[in-house]
C-alpha cells in the first residue's frame, strides 16, 4: 500500500509551492524496492517519499551531460580516465582548475538514485527543512569535526586587515544554527555544504579567509556566485561585496538566505535536487539553477550528514527521503566501474561467503555498507573483478541487491547450472492495450537456480513485468528476451502488436422457429471483450422467454429479441417465431439423446439415413453439414450439423448435432481433431460453440484438457471408445 498526497511548503515569503508525491515502498519501482526494504530493516521508521519526475532517463543524463553543456556537470580532473569527457581531439574540457566535464557514464552513475539507496548516503535525499527535535549546535559541531572551524570561537579579518573577535563570542557552529532557525533550513546542510565548498579552511581557502588581495575583508562560506573560470573564488567574493557580507556572520547568514529562498522554498528541497533540478515542479526550467558543478557533491554532503547524526546517536529517529524516480530506467542501477573491461568481467556464477561480510555500495571499504551477509550466504556473482590488488566481484543477492564483495571472502558454490531456457511462445500476436503472458521454462527441471528476468527491445511498443506480462502500448513489433540469472541463458519471443478491435456480439442465426413448450438454446458468440456476459431483452414476453442460456416458446406467435454486451451498448437482434404444433408430430428415436435443441448419442461414421430414420413425422427433414450445405444419404452427420424440420419455407424447429470428439465436425473422429484440441489447450485456436462442446469429453463441467486429448488418441488407436 501506498499513500497518495499534496504537500505545501510555506517559506517566510509567504510563497507557497505545491507538489505531489506518493509514500512507502511500494510507490517504487522493483528496483528502487530491494534496497529500500533493506534499509527498511534496519531503520523502520524512515520513511520514503517517490518524486515521480516523468523525466525519461536517456533524456535526463543527456542534459546533465556534456552533450547540452560542457559546465554543467565537473569531476576533478585527478580522476580515472572513465570518469572525464574527451572531445573528438582526445583532450578533456577543463572547467577551472582541477576540474574537468564529467563523462556521460559518470553523469549516468552519480545521478541514478538507487545508487545513493544506503545508510551514507541516503541523506542527499533527506528534506532540507530546519528540524529543531533533531538537529542542534552539537550535530553541526560532528559535521565541523577536523577542521579548523570545530568549536572555533569566531574571528575575521576587516578590509584594512585587523584581527576582528566579535562580542558576545560565537562559535562557527552557532552561526550557522541561528541562520538554519531564522531562514527554516537545515543546519547540517548548511554546515556540509561550508565544509564541501571550502573545506572549513578559515586561513587558506581564497571564500572564506578574508585576507585576498582587492578582495580584503569579504567571505563566501557557501561560493554563491563562484562561477566557473579561472577564478570562481573571485567571482564568488565579487558577489560577497555586491551583497555587504563583511563579517562570518553576514556571509552565513545571507548564504543561508539564499539557500532557502532561492532552492529550499523554489523545489529543489533536497541537496540532490539542489544538483539535478529534476523536479518539474521546481519554479526553474529542467536542468537550470543547478547549485554546484561537481556532480560527486551530494553523495558527499551526504555523508557529512550521516557522521553527524550516527555521532549523536539518532538514526533510528523518523527521516523523511524524497527519492526521484524516471521512466525507463536501466534494469539495475548503473555501474561505472564494471564498465572496465581491465577490472571486471561479465559472469553469472554462484557464490557463497567463507566469513560473515559486509557487502558494500562500491569496490572498496571506503564505500558504505549495504547489508552484512552471515557466512554461508549464497549470491549471484553478476561482475568477477580481476583488477590488480584486491579484487571486489559485483553481486546480486536474492533480494535483488547489487553491490559488491571482498573476493577473498568468497569462493564458487557447486550446484546444478542452468543449461538452457524456453518460452511457450517464439511469436505471438497481441492487440494494442491488452496484456499476455509469456511462460518461460528453465532447463534442466533440477537446476537449484531457475530465477529469470525480462526485458524488452522497445519499451515504447511492448513493457514486460517482472512475471513476463507484456503490454501493447503502441502498434509494432518488440523482441521480448527472458534470461536466466544463473549461466545468463536466453530465449526470445517477437510480440506484434495489433490495432486494438472494437467489441462485437452475434448470434448463430437472426431468425429462431420454436415449438411452443420447447426450449432452444440461445449461441452467442462475444469477440474484442474482456467481458463476456450479456442481456437478452424481449418485446413481447407472453410469446417466448430466456432462462440459463435458451429460449423458452410460451405462446404462437412472434417477437424481436435483443441481446447486449453487459455493461455496453453493443448488441444485435433476431426474429423468434413461436409454432404450434399436435402432440406427436415429431418422435424422435430414444437411442438419440434430445436436450433442448442439442441431440447427442450419434456415433462417428453415422449417415445421413441413418439419423433420418430415427425421425418420426409427416414434416420435411432436411440435414445441412457445419458449412451450412445439404447433405444426403451416404454423407456422413457430424458435430455442427443442423436437423432442421420444415413445412413446405417455414422451419418448425432445428436441431444441432454434437458427437463428442469429433472436434472439426466431419463425422469422423481423426489425427485433425487431436491437433484441434492441442491448439485449443495451447491457445493458439480457441474453440467455441458446438465445437468446444464436443471437445469436453469427460462433460465434467471442466475446460477441455489433456484427458480428454488422450481419450481421442485412444479412440483413434482402437483402444477405448468414447462413449457418445
Amino acid at each position: 500500500m501506498f499513500l497518495f498526497i499534496t504537500f505545501l511548503i510555506i517559506n517566510n515569503c509567504n510563497n507557497i509551492f505545491a507538489y505531489t508525491k506518493y509514500v512507502g515502498i511500494s510507490a517504487f519501482p522493483a528496483s528502487y524496492q530491494v534496497y529500500l526494504k533493506q534499509l527498511n530493516k534496519s531503520h523502520p521508521t524512515w520513511t520514503f517519499t517517490a518524486l515521480n519526475t516523468g523525466l525519461d532517463w536517456n533524456t535526463v543524463v543527456k542534459n546533465q551531460s556534456h552533450e547540452v553543456s560542457l559546465v554543467r556537470s565537473a569531476v576533478p580532473s585527478s580522476y580515472e580516465k572513465i570518469w572525464k569527457y574527451y572531445n573528438s581531439s582526445g583532450n578533456v574540457n577543463s572547467i577551472e582548475t582541477g576540474w574537468v566535464t564529467a563523462s556521460k557514464l559518470a553523469v549516468g552513475y552519480t545521478m541514478d538514485p538507487r545508487r545513493y539507496l544506503n545508510e551514507m548516503q541516503m541523506f542527499q535525499f533527506e528534506t532540507l527543512n530546519y528540524n529543531s527535535s533533531l538537529q542542534n549546535e552539537a550535530g553541526v559541531e560532528k559535521i565541523f569535526y577536523g577542521t579548523l572551524m570545530y568549536q572555533k570561537t569566531v574571528s575575521y579579518k576587516d578590509d584594512k586587515g585587523n584581527t576582528i573577535t566579535p562580542t558576545p563570542n560565537k562559535t562557527y557552529a552557532k552561526l550557522v544554527m541561528e541562520a538554519a532557525s531564522k531562514y527554516n533550513v537545515s543546519p547540517y546542510h548548511l554546515a556540509s555544504r561550508i565544509r564541501q565548498e571550502t573545506s572549513c579552511d578559515i586561513i587558506s581557502n581564497t571564500s572564506i579567509c578574508g585576507t585576498v588581495k582587492d578582495y580584503e575583508g569579504l567571505y563566501n562560506y557557501f561560493n554563491i556566485g563562484a562561477t566557473g573560470g579561472a577564478s570562481p573564488a573571485i567571482s564568488g567574493l565579487a558577489y560577497a561585496r555586491n551583497e555587504g557580507w563583511t563579517t562570518p556572520a553576514l556571509a552565513i547568514d545571507g548564504g543561508a538566505n539564499f539557500i532557502a529562498s532561492k532552492y529550499i522554498s523554489k523545489g529543489q528541497y533536497t541537496g540532490y535536487l539542489q544538483k539535478f533540478n529534476v523536479n518539474p515542479d521546481s519554479d526553474y526550467a529542467l536542468y537550470t539553477h543547478q547549485y554546484m558543478q561537481n556532480i560527486l557533491a551530494p553523495a558527499g554532503e551526504a555523508i557529512s550528514t550521516y557522521n553527524a547524526y550516527k555521532e549523536m546517536g539518532i538514526m533510528n529517529t523518523p527521516f523523511n527521503f524524497v527519492i526521484p524516480v524516471y521512466t525507463n530506467m536501466p534494469t539495475s542501477p548503473v555501474d561505472i566501474y564494471v564498465s572496465n573491461p581491465n577490472d571486471y568481467i561479465a559472469d553469472s556464477t554462484k557464490i557463497v561467503t567463507t566469513e560473515n561480510l559486509n557487502i558494500r555500495s562500491g569496490p572498496g571499504i571506503g564505500y558504505s555498507i549495504i547489508l552484512n551477509a552471515k557466512k554461508g550466504t549464497v549470491m549471484t556473482r553478476i561482475s568477477k573483478g580481476v583488477q590488480a590488488g584486491e579484487r571486489w566481484d559485483k553481486v546480486r543477492l536474492d533480494s535483488g541487491v547489487e553491490a559488491y564483495a571482498f573476493q577473498a571472502y568468497t569462493k564458487e558454490h557447486s550446484y546444478t547450472k542452468v543449461s538452457s531456457v524456453s518460452l511457450n511462445n517464439t511469436n505471438t500476436n497481441i492487440t494494442l492495450g491488452e496484456n499476455k503472458t509469456l511462460t518461460a521454462t528453465v532447463n534442466p527441471s533440477g537446476a537449484a537456480y531457475k530465477g529469470v528476468y525480462w526485458t524488452s527491445n522497445n519499451n515504447d511498443i511492448i513493457s514486460v513485468s517482472d512475471t513476463g506480462v507484456v503490454t501493447a502500448k503502441k502498434l509494432g513489433s518488440a523482441i521480448i528476451t527472458v534470461t536466466t540469472e544463473d549461466q545468463l541463458k536466453t530465449a526470445t519471443c517477437v510480440v506484434n502488436v495489433a490495432p486494438k478491435k472494437e467489441p462485437v456480439i452475434s448470434l448463430d442465426k437472426t431468425e429462431y422457429s420454436i415449438i411452443n413448450g420447447k426450449e432452444m438454446s440461445l449461441n452467442v458468440t462475444i469477440e474484442n471483450s474482456n467481458e463476456k456476459d450479456y442481456t437478452v431483452l424481449i418485446d413481447n414476453q407472453e410469446v417466448v422467454a430466456f432462462e440459463n442460456g435458451k429460449l423458452i416458446g410460451k405462446k404462437a406467435g412472434e417477437t424481436n429479441i435483443t441481446v447486449k454486451i453487459k455493461g455496453i451498448e453493443i448488441k444485435t437482434t433476431a426474429r423468434v417465431k413461436v409454432i404450434d404444433i399436435e402432440e406427436g408430430a415429431i418422435v424422435i428415436d430414444e437411442s438419440l439423446n434430445v436436450d433442448g435443441d442439442v441431440i447427442t448419442k450419434i456415433n462417428p461414421e453415422t449417415k445421413v439415413t441413418d439419423i433420418v430414420d430415427k425421425i418420426a413425422t409427416n414434416y420435411d427433414v432436411i440435414i445441412k453439414d457445419n458449412t451450412g450445405k445439404t447433405i444426403e444419404n451416404e454423407n456422413l452427420v457430424g458435430t455442427g450439423s443442423k436437423i432442421i424440420i420444415k413445412e413446405g419455407e417455414t422451419t418448425i424447429y432445428e436441431y444441432t448435432v454434437v458427437i463428442y470428439g469429433d472436434i472439426d465436425g466431419n463425422g469422423i473422429i481423426d489425427a485433425v481433431d487431436l491437433l484441434r484440441l492441442k491448439r485449443h489447450i495451447t491457445g493458439a485456436n480457441i474453440l467455441s460453440g458446438v465445437m468446444y462442446k464436443s471437445a469436453s469429453i469427460s462433460r465434467d463441467g471442466t475446460e477441455p484438457n489433456a484427458v480428454d486429448l488422450l481419450r481421442i488418441k485412444r479412440q483413434i488407436v482402437g483402444t477405448t471408445i468414447i462413449v457418445q
